[in-house]
């Protein structure tokens, strides 16, 4: 099982819990950084868990329609089974917008 989550500056701390997570159920973990490059949290989320870190760097104040580009083209490459996302402004913008790229249902705020 491939899993691919969702990490941005703001709620860095809840996706390294869903990194941790899907380690536990998924034979292979890559995360998508949403932010400025920083090697330091390059390296915590590889340290987490994700041997793959995709990254996206923009200015745009409302950067959810990039990203979400980003990752659909990300999954139509690496096909993952399972895309996480924690409740954090940008994650949920960007799920939302991934979901109708994708035409694949969302599952907000499940514990």
């Amino acid at each position: 099982m491939k899993t691919l989550v969702f990490a941005d500056i703001e709620t860095i701390t809840n996706a390294l819990e869903n990194i941790t997570k899907a380690r536990s159920i998924s034979s292979e973990v890559s995360a998508f950084y949403l932010g400025a490059k920083s090697d330091d949290i390059f390296a915590t989320l590889g340290v987490h868990g994700a041997s793959t870190v995709h990254h996206l760097s923009t200015d745009d104040s409302l950067p959810a329609a990039m990203a979400a580009a980003a990752i659909a083209e990300l999954v139509e490459i690496e096909l993952p089974d399972l895309l996480l996302f924690d409740t954090g402004y940008n994650a949920r913008d960007v799920a939302g917008r991934l979901s109708v790229r994708l035409d694949r249902p969302v599952f907000a705020n499940a514990t």
